[in-house]
């Protein structure tokens, strides 16, 4: 590898305009070459290590020893703004300096694609003029909240601790000479999130010129950041899907039949969850172990499981790995569960090893299971690969196996107060993989313990609140949203906000219903005809038709227009609750009653699949119980 200096002395004889040119002009060739030698003092360490890093790559198959990450890596392809954009692309534009989030799942590919652009951008130093600043934000430390970004990058990153380089560094960010990568921003700790965001913000407004690169699971406030482009991972098609199983190091017979059956119909499917490397890789060991694929989610995962408990090492002929804790399938997997449930409620996701060692004795304690914790943690990690290491902490070997463990504790919770663990989930952010798998395991546990309280109580609240009246309308509004945004050109609801509360506020109406629509996949959709149904035909007409007395003056509805864009597509007005007084002659009564109607209907659907089931049980007790009297078959005499 080059030394930065060489590599940016070499980029700036290379650029005719640019940064570098404009950086050139403005301190002088002497001044430029010396301040590259500087950081080249600063930060060829960090570069080195971090080449050296992503280079190499472990997962489930490859637990014993690295293998060339490069070698597995299969293009990501992601969406921006409806379309779709390849990884190389996305690459164009950091080293153009555009702020990009990288948005997706558990296991989309979100940390390979980083990966693969630290390495390109270090390759790239002598062509793209740009010394890449790659940080895994899992790490990120509490006394840091109250530094700067930059003063973070900075210390996390330079072998140099003094004012002047970090006067240079400073100035190396404002001319654009640095790219910031940042992965997994949503594995900081929630109490610090928030400030870390804020953080980016500042960054963003005090160095345009840098390029700056977040990825993190979905997450509306980073979204909603305006400098920001935002990419997120697209589901792997069927090429990729066996692009990644043909570059894995397993027995070549047991991937040509996997692929075989890919491509004769398994894909279409699966395809609906088969959308990443580790779902693949997963699905091979899953496919060796008993030459079948489900295509449930979570009976995917708990074969997955099976599989892993009971493996082979394909490079080594079959044998089967021994337990050290020595138990059975299901009282393992019984800890684990409880394991992963104890430390998903308390989002923890990375464990020092003493800290991983209590979270498998309480788990053990909870079960009663006589069992030493540290065995346990060798299964998890050496026969099993559930966890694995990373650096001096734990993690899960993919943190999808937490959220399937998590779902199977609740499902399987057989104490009172299951509602109270539905609810602190539902509470979580990042929680719609849990839930999702929860209603797939047992979508009466769900329903009646969670669904159907949240119902009876917005019943009770707001269902015989009479909506042709201002007062009425106004208490139903304000119980559900802050606002409701409403295109200018198709008069229909676009937004729906709330504004942010406290964990120990309560929760807006709307958030259930999405918490519902999310977790069973969009079967349950309770929104009504939120989307689809006119506030007005035409808003002049409509206010021409409101009564002088509560009319709204003209300056207050053009106050209320968003001004995004000058094209009418794309503005909005903005509706509050205390415009229930001239709203009531609009068709939001009409939209606000469709929702009330279909948490009715989805309440009496609940219900009575309650009762039919109960009954059926009582009629089966009662059969039971005649066949089981004395009297039964005697002959009368």
């Amino acid at each position: 590898m080059d030394p930065i200096g060489a590599a940016l002395v070499a980029a700036s004889a290379k650029e005719t305009i640019g940064p570098i040119t404009e950086l050139i002009k403005k301190i002088g060739a002497d001044a430029y070459n010396s301040l590259t030698s500087r950081f080249e003092g600063c930060f060829q360490g960090h570069v080195e290590a971090t080449f050296a890093r992503c280079s190499k790559m472990k997962n489930i198959l490859y637990r014993d020893q690295s293998i060339d990450f490069l070698s597995q890596y299969v293009n990501v392809i992601f969406s921006l703004s409806g379309r779709e954009i390849s990884d190389s692309e996305v690459l164009s534009e950091i080293i153009d300096r555009k702020p990009v989030l990288i948005c997706g799942t558990a296991g989309a590919g979100k940390t390979m694609f980083m990966r693969w652009s630290a390495l390109a951008l270090i390759k790239g130093i002598e062509s793209y003029g740009r010394v890449p600043l790659y940080l895994e934000m899992r790490y990120f430390e509490d006394e840091f909240e109250k530094e700067s970004l930059e003063k973070y990058v900075y210390k996390k990153t330079s072998a140099t601790d003094d004012a002047s380089s970090f006067s240079q560094f400073l100035s190396g960010l404002k001319s654009g000479l640095f790219v910031v990568l940042l992965d997994a921003i949503d594995e900081i700790k929630p109490s610090l999130r928030d400030r870390v965001v804020t953080k980016v913000l500042d960054f963003l407004h005090e160095y345009p010129l840098c390029g700056i690169v977040l990825s993190s699971r979905f997450d509306d406030k980073l979204e909603s950041i305006q400098e920001f482009s935002v990419l997120r991972t697209m589901p792997m098609n069927e090429n990729q899907i066996v692009h990644v199983i043909e570059n894995l190091e397993y027995d070549n017979q047991i991937k040509s039949k996997l692929i075989e059956k890919l491509n004769g119909g398994l894909y279409e499917q699966l395809k609906e969850f088969l959308s990443n490397p580790l779902l693949a890789t997963i699905m091979l060991l899953t496919f060796d172990h008993s030459a079948d694929i489900p295509t449930k989610l979570t009976a995917f995962y708990q074969q997955a499981f099976e599989a892993l408990y009971q493996r082979h090492d394909a490079a080594k002929g079959a044998y089967k790995r021994d337990h050290y804790a020595g138990l059975p399938i299901d009282r393992f997997q019984t800890i684990f569960s409880t394991l992963c449930f104890q430390t998903y409620i308390n989002y923890k996701f990375r464990f020092s090893d003493g800290d991983l060692l209590l979270a498998f004795r309480g788990a053990c304690k909870y079960n009663q299971e006589e069992v030493d914790p540290q065995l346990l943690i060798r299964d998890s990690m050496e026969s099993i690969c559930l966890i694995q290491r990373d650096g001096l902490d734990n993690i899960f070997s993919h943190r999808s196996f937490q959220d399937y463990f998590c779902a199977l504790f609740v499902a399987r919770y057989r104490e009172a107060g299951v509602g109270g663990l539905i609810e602190a989930l539902a509470s979580m952010e990042n929680r719609s993989n849990v839930l999702k798998m929860l209603y797939e395991l047992a979508p009466e546990v769900f329903e009646y313990e969670w669904v159907l309280p949240t119902l009876k109580k917005f019943l009770s609240a707001f269902g015989k609140i009479r909506l042709d009246t201002a007062s009425g309308l106004s208490r139903i509004f304000s119980g559900m949203y802050d606002s409701v945004d409403v295109n200018v050109k198709s008069h229909r609801v676009q937004i729906v906000s709330w504004s942010a509360r406290s964990p120990a506020s309560k929760r807006p109406e709307w958030e259930w219903m999405s918490i519902i629509y999310g977790a069973t996949e969009g079967k349950i959709r309770l929104y009504g005809s939120t989307f689809s149904t006119k506030i007005w035909d035409d808003l002049d007409q409509f206010l021409e038709t409101v009564p002088d007395d509560v009319r709204p003056a003209k300056d207050l509805i053009v106050g209320r227009i968003q001004m995004d864009s000058e094209d009418n597509e794309h503005r909005h007005i903005k509706l509050m609750p205390s415009d229930a007084n001239w709203l009531i002659y609009s068709n939001l009564p009409e939209i606000f009653d469709g929702i009330r109607l279909s948490i009715r209907r989805y309440y009496r659907e609940i219900t009575q699949r309650r009762k039919n089931r109960r009954v059926k049980v009582d009629s089966l007790l009662e059969k039971s119980s005649r066949i089981n009297s004395p009297s039964f078959g005697r002959r009368s005499r």
